[in-house]
């Protein structure tokens, strides 16, 4: 057994020169300890190499540091980017993160079976998809069992805290930034519909466009394939359409390369605009316009919130419902710049941020 496995924290407390419940406050990262304690506790935390027993703290007090992540869609950008924010700001807060991957909607049962027994002290739920009464009933069952729930980038029947994105603010963005430069038949690959951020992607694009018609419409599925087959189709039935919007810039970067096969200059005779605004939109060519969603501060609102409701817990049985709603920006880049402006009343009255070419 090593020094670190021996260590207690009854003797941390005697090195610092503290109460063991100052130990207590430091390793669980509580406010109430003034900053030079807590660096000298630290300091002997640190040089001893003592580690916590989360799994021992949490069967003391009934509930685990551990916060159970439910999401769905991995392979995405959005999803993907999420649980790195999500890891990142739990370890700033001294939580550990059980992460269950859902594929398919009958996987959610077993996934918060996991989590119970796991001992969470609270989930953030991210998945995607139609919430039918299988996946309502697994909500209440944590919530019954006084575990808290963030709900992100989704929503749920019932009222829970949720950190969203105004996708349909967005779209509209979109669909007003190639008006303004000039389109007047506008296509839209939408995403996934059977997801809340497609269904508010394509209600913005419908509720904006001039021809609303639905045979400008082609559905998606997020990836970069579904968006290349959805240009061949639109310009094939829709020849004539000069923008589109494709609901994230995955499907966008299969737009572009459908669009050069097929003869169409973007972006002299096609607009072309995506949404998420992934690292890579910048590099493509022409670099992509697009609408850009902060996930890493949804990741850390909903982890605040999270984390606000874990430690009032044991003294409540329910938790202030409360919807933090991020608005999204338009980015300008190549893609979209057919330099056919509107006046410049209406083009003022479009949040946007210029990317100049470097």
């Amino acid at each position: 057994m090593s020094t670190a496995d021996r260590i207690t924290i009854r003797e941390i407390a005697q090195q610092a020169g503290v109460s063991t419940q100052t130990v207590s406050r430091v390793i669980n990262q509580r406010p109430d300890v003034a900053q030079d304690t807590r660096q000298r506790v630290q300091a002997v935390i640190d040089a001893t190499g003592y580690f916590p027993n989360r799994l021992a703290q949490g069967l003391t007090r009934g509930r685990t540091r551990t916060i159970g992540v439910i999401i769905s869609g991995l392979p995405l950008y959005g999803p993907s980017y999420t649980l790195a924010g999500l890891d990142k700001q739990a370890q700033a807060l001294g939580f550990d993160l059980a992460i269950t991957l859902i594929h398919q909607e009958k996987d959610i049962p077993s996934a918060v079976r996991q989590l119970r027994a796991q001992n969470v002290a609270g989930v953030l739920w991210s998945v995607n998809g139609p919430a039918g009464e299988q996946v309502d009933e697994m909500v209440d069952s944590l919530c019954s069992n006084k575990i808290p729930v963030v709900l992100l980038s989704t929503s749920q029947k019932r009222p829970l805290t949720s950190v969203i994105v105004d996708n349909f603010s967005g779209s509209r963005l979109a669909v007003e930034h190639l008006q303004s430069e000039g389109c007047r038949q506008i296509g839209v690959i939408t995403g996934r519909m059977s997801e809340r951020s497609a269904q508010e992607r394509l209600r913005g694009w419908r509720l904006t466009t001039s021809n609303p018609d639905p045979a400008y419409v082609v559905r998606g599925d997020w990836s970069a394939a579904s968006g290349y087959q959805g240009m061949r189709q639109l310009l094939a039935i829709q020849p004539n359409i000069d923008g589109v919007f494709a609901s994230n810039d995955q499907m966008a970067l299969g737009v572009l390369r459908a669009a050069a096969q097929l003869g169409r200059t973007v972006p002299q005779d096609l607009a072309v605009i995506g949404f998420d605004d992934i690292p890579e939109a910048a590099y493509y060519r022409p670099s992509l316009s697009t609408v850009r969603q902060d996930l890493g501060e949804s990741t850390r609102l909903a982890m605040q919130a999270l984390s606000e409701q874990i430690h009032a817990s044991a003294a409540a049985t329910t938790w202030p419902v409360q919807t933090i709603t991020l608005q999204p920006e338009l980015v300008i880049r190549e893609s979209s710049r057919l330099g056919r402006s509107m006046p410049p009343a209406r083009t003022q009255a479009i949040h946007q941020i210029q990317e100049n070419d470097s």
